[in-house]
């Protein structure tokens, strides 16, 4: 039995048994594969070795050729459907970039054959990066689901494949780090009220909004002192019913939020579509103020690893330590899944009820001394 993979050379011995050899190069020296049947586990783990091999010797990666039901291939299907279409445009083009991005050295590979030692080497590629590699089999999972709908493929080659473990940090989290009150601090001593620095946090802190929607809020989303937007995250995302359900915040303007505001417009005189414009009257990007406001951490003399969406954990955690229900953080953060606000609430309990817990432990020591 023959098979049909790039590089692959195939040809009868003497006795008329089978020999296959991959040879990027004719240049470079055959690698044979010795495991059978073609197509087997142990013939793509040999394959998938020896690709590895002449890529190294080469130091480039084969070229993304749109073969017939190749990797790539299936991607262009993928792109043409009505899931694709309904996908944000923002989320589309993020999607593309990081499939572009491996596609030079895995996108050959026939979608028949895929099993998870070849999404193994594509996700242990960006290893060193966790949440990068986790993406990866997110989004293969997402396309090879879509396939079998589609009755393109027949099994996910992603299921089973575990995530990279990903290191907690010392406060317990895995993602971003959270800003600490003390750091909040610091920024706003650094950058005081009236400046666009200033007014970035504080609309991060007061709305809990993601850096998607904190630099589309302005004052045409305010009336009686009420806050409300349409959450660009999952906004185009069909339900069951074939329906979408964007997600509506709902949030009043809060007295230091509003002093932010005030002062902010009337240092530059300028009053735009958006609360945080550039530095030519432009709105900024979602990565574009993420980026700037990095730049401003670090001129403020404060660690790297602090980025926006950790003063939006920094705020959850202060809603938790104040009481608030997993309920109220869900209407505050828009998070649609009740288990990611209990983390905050669970934590905070467990604080106080250590807390709690040590203050009696103090007063029986007291008695027990007296």
């Amino acid at each position: 039995m023959e098979i049909k993979l790039k590089y692959l050379n195939q040809y009868p011995d003497a006795r008329g048994d089978l020999k296959i050899y991959y040879r990027r190069k004719r240049s470079l020296k055959g690698i044979e594969i010795t495991a059978r049947p073609p197509g087997s586990p142990e013939f793509m783990r040999q394959y998938y070795a020896a690709q590895e091999k002449h890529e190294l010797e080469l130091g480039l990666g084969p070229e993304v050729v749109t073969v017939n039901r190749s990797l790539a291939w299936l991607f262009e299907q993928y792109k043409k459907s009505d899931k694709w279409k309904n996908y944000d445009p923002e989320t589309a083009t993020r999607k593309e970039q990081r499939f572009d991005k491996y596609f030079p050295r895995f996108g050959h590979l026939p979608v028949d054959l895929l099993d998870r030692v070849g999404v193994r080497k594509i996700r242990d590629e960006r290893r060193h990066a966790p949440h990068a590699a986790n993406t990866r089999l997110k989004d293969l999972s997402a396309m090879f689901n879509w396939a079998i709908a589609e009755g393109i493929v027949s099994n996910n080659p992603v299921t089973g494949v575990s995530k990279v473990p990903v290191k907690a940090k010392p406060d317990g989290s895995t993602g971003h780090r959270t800003w600490t009150e003390p750091e909040i601090d610091q920024f706003l001593e650094v950058y005081p009220l009236g400046t666009r620095e200033h007014l970035a946090m504080n609309i991060f802190i007061y709305t809990g909004a993601r850096r998607s929607d904190a630099c589309r809020l302005g004052p045409g989303m305010v009336e009686d002192g009420t806050l409300t937007f349409v959450e660009r995250k999952n906004r185009f995302k069909v339900n069951a019913a074939g329906e979408t359900n964007p997600k509506i915040a709902v949030l009043p303007i809060l007295p230091p939020l509003q002093e932010s505001i005030d002062a902010y417009q009337n240092a530059t005189k300028v009053i735009g579509m958006t609360w945080l414009i550039q530095r030519y009257g432009q709105p900024f990007t979602p990565d574009g103020l993420s980026h700037w406001f990095i730049e401003q951490t670090h001129a403020a003399g404060l660690p790297k690893g602090l980025v926006p969406h950790g003063i939006r954990k920094a705020g959850a955690v202060m809603c938790a330590n104040a009481g608030a229900t997993a309920w109220q953080l869900m209407a505050i953060f828009g998070w649609t899944n009740i288990r990611t606000a209990q983390k905050y609430t669970q934590a905070a309990e467990k604080k106080k009820l250590a807390a709690d817990g040590l203050e009696k432990l103090k007063v029986t020591r007291e008695k027990l001394t007296e």
